[in-house]
């Protein structure tokens, strides 16, 4: 997460109301807005995965077990996130990160922002980037046909011997 898209006003003012709002005592309430998006049961628009099956089995695990759904972002998570999304943004603090990175990218991502993700990856000395097309937010919770291709670059990208995978 680099930047986050579809925000209603520039990330730097947000990032400032965020800032404010965390001094003020508020970190611990939910960002305003629509809070749909984390507790929405419907499948349909939904921006975390193109997966049904996964989508509603997840449903199915946060009604049996409603304490385990993290919920909407608080204030000051997003305080938090905007204050390490501002340390990326610096030309100079990319390159000096010298362990090799590989950056997974949602094709489809509505949350956050594509473009910063590509701009950072071109800024590391050791990173490289492979966008997944079709992929919503969390990838890992995608069909198998784009599980499969992050695995693919997982393992091609880490040193060391694959683990065998069985039916």
């Amino acid at each position: 997460m680099v930047e986050l898209a579809g925000l209603p006003l520039p990330q730097d003012v947000c990032a400032g109301f965020a800032t404010a709002l965390s001094w003020a005592g508020l970190g611990k309430q939910a960002v305003p807005g629509d809070q749909s998006v984390w507790t929405s049961d419907v499948f349909e628009g939904n921006p975390l995965t193109s997966d049904r099956e996964r989508f509603y089995r997840n449903v199915e695990v946060l009604n049996a077990a409603p304490g385990l759904a993290a919920g909407p972002p608080t204030i000051g998570w997003l305080h938090a996130a905007f204050d390490a999304m501002s340390r990326l943004e610096g030309e100079k603090y990319a390159p000096k990160i010298r362990v090799p990175s590989l950056l997974v990218v949602a094709g489809d991502d509505k949350i956050v922002s594509n473009k910063a993700i590509e701009a950072l990856s071109s800024r590391l000395r050791a990173g490289t980037q492979i966008v997944l097309r079709g992929a919503r937010h969390e990838i890992l919770q995608e069909r198998d046909s784009i599980r499969e291709q992050f695995w693919a670059a997982f393992d091609a990208f880490a040193p060391g011997v694959a683990i065998r995978k069985t039916a």
